[in-house]
C-alpha cells in the first residue's frame, strides 16, 4: 500500500519538476584581477598579489585562495564554502581590498573584482585580417566593428585581443637627464600633468549651452 501511495505521488509530481539542461549555478568564487604595467613578476607578486591576499585571507569562509603573478598583472582567486552567499562574498571582499588600496603601487590600475559567472566566457572568437596594417585593423575594430557587434541580437559581451593602438614612447638620454639633474620620475610627472584634460568652463545661448574643455600639450 506504502509502495503504491508512493508511486502515484511520484506520478502526480513528474509534471511539476522543473528540468533544465544547463541550470543556472552561482560558483562561490571571486576573481581579483590587477594591473601595473611594465612591473616584473617578483614585484607584483611581493607589491600586489601577497597584500591582497593578505588582506581577503581574514573574510569569514574563505575555502582556498590561489594566485598567479605575471609581468603586469596579478589575480587572485578566491574560493568560498558553498553555503556561503556569494554576493555578500563579493562585497566583502570590495572592502577588504578597498582597505589596503593606499598600499598598493601608486601606478596600480584599480583592482577589478568579480564572481565566477560561467555565462560570462567567451562563445565564439573571430579573426580579422586585411591589407591593411595591424594598427589602422585596430583602429577599425576599437571604433566601428565593436560597436556594430555590439548591436547584435544576443551578444552580451564583446572581448577585443592583440590590439595595437596608436602609442607615443619617449626615449630617455640618462647622460643628459644628469646633466640637468633630472631622474625618469621627473619626466613622467611632466608628462601627467601637461597630458590632462580639464574643464574649461560653460558658453550658455538661447538654443542652447556648449561645454567647452581645455587640454594640456
Amino acid at each position: 500500500m506504502a509502495i503504491m501511495a508512493l508511486v502515484v505521488l511520484g506520478v502526480v509530481s513528474y509534471p511539476e519538476i522543473g528540468v533544465d539542461l544547463n541550470p543556472k549555478v552561482d560558483f562561490p568564487i571571486v576573481n581579483i584581477s590587477t594591473n601595473l604595467r611594465g612591473a616584473s613578476p617578483e614585484v607584483i607578486d611581493v607589491d600586489i598579489t601577497d597584500r591582497i591576499e593578505g588582506a581577503v585571507n581574514t573574510i569569514n569562509g574563505v575555502k582556498s585562495i590561489t594566485s598567479t603573478s605575471t609581468t603586469g598583472s596579478s589575480r587572485v582567486t578566491v574560493e568560498f564554502v558553498l553555503d556561503r552567499d556569494i554576493d555578500s562574498a563579493v562585497q566583502d571582499v570590495r572592502e577588504k581590498v578597498a582597505s589596503i588600496r593606499r598600499q598598493l603601487p601608486n601606478d596600480v590600475e584599480e583592482p577589478r573584482i568579480a564572481k565566477m559567472d560561467p555565462d560570462a566566457n567567451a562563445v565564439m572568437w573571430l579573426n580579422l585580417s586585411g591589407e591593411k596594417s595591424i594598427r589602422e585593423l585596430s583602429l577599425y575594430v576599437d571604433e566601428v566593428l565593436k560597436e556594430q557587434l555590439q548591436r547584435v541580437s544576443g551578444v552580451g559581451n564583446i572581448q577585443l585581443g592583440g590590439l595595437q593602438l596608436r602609442q607615443i614612447r619617449v626615449w630617455l638620454d640618462s647622460e643628459k637627464l644628469r646633466a640637468y639633474g633630472l631622474a625618469a620620475t621627473d619626466v613622467m610627472t611632466a608628462l601627467r600633468r601637461q597630458n590632462i584634460e580639464l574643464p574649461a568652463g560653460r558658453i550658455e545661448s538661447l538654443p542652447g549651452s556648449i561645454r567647452s574643455r581645455s587640454k594640456g600639450s
